[in-house]
């Protein structure tokens, strides 16, 4: 399979999940919301951060579902599953937040740092199924690939990633919360 079809089929499945998550009732989303609220309650973690270590938590955390991406490629179907919840999710975020406040200040939490971030997440996605679509081929005798070269390729692919999210992470906490005006920091380091 050819990069740029992977590719695309990766964003096709990001697609259907933003659709999907059009379709959940508001109510179930309120219900996920304050069980995620609930957990950092107990977990003492002080939601208003400053943006220096917001960035630095956003980008582990998506550094996190990178590998947990390049993981699930060994099912082949891993890394579309994976996102398509993250579409699903992202819509349906944008749909609560955009009840609380409005649609385009909603728009504004989202889109400046998810122009980086969702290519950087397709990119590895793509280069997972790939890697493990070919590495299966291989094991089956399918196919004479050069799984060393597979390697380097995946690798290439997650240090793009990686730095696609560094700068995706220095949006979300930096300029967007300037842009749609969302207090982030209460000025305790």
């Amino acid at each position: 399979m050819r990069y740029w079809k992977a590719f695309a089929i990766m964003a096709l499945g990001f697609l259907l999940g933003l659709i999907a998550g059009l379709l959940i009732p508001p109510s179930l989303t309120q219900l996920i919301l304050d069980y995620m609220r609930d957990v950092l309650r107990r977990s003492g973690l002080n939601i208003s951060l400053s943006p220096l270590l917001l960035m630095m938590l956003i980008f582990t955390n998506n550094l996190r579902v990178s590998l947990l991406i390049i993981v699930s490629g060994i099912l082949i179907a891993g890394p579309l599953i994976i996102l398509f919840i993250n579409g699903a999710v992202v819509s349906a975020a944008y749909l609560y937040a955009s009840s609380k406040t409005s649609p385009i200040t909603a728009f504004l939490a989202i889109f400046p740092h998810g122009v980086v971030e969702i290519p950087a997440i397709l990119n590895i996605a793509a280069a997972s199924t790939i890697f493990w679509l070919n590495l299966w081929r291989k094991i089956m005798n399918k196919a004479d690939i050069d799984i060393s070269g597979e390697v380097v390729t995946l690798l290439k692919r997650f240090a793009l990633t990686a730095a696609l999210l560094f700068v995706a992470a220095i949006i979300e906490a930096f300029v967007t919360p300037v842009i749609a005006n969302i207090p982030i920091y209460n000025g305790t380091p």
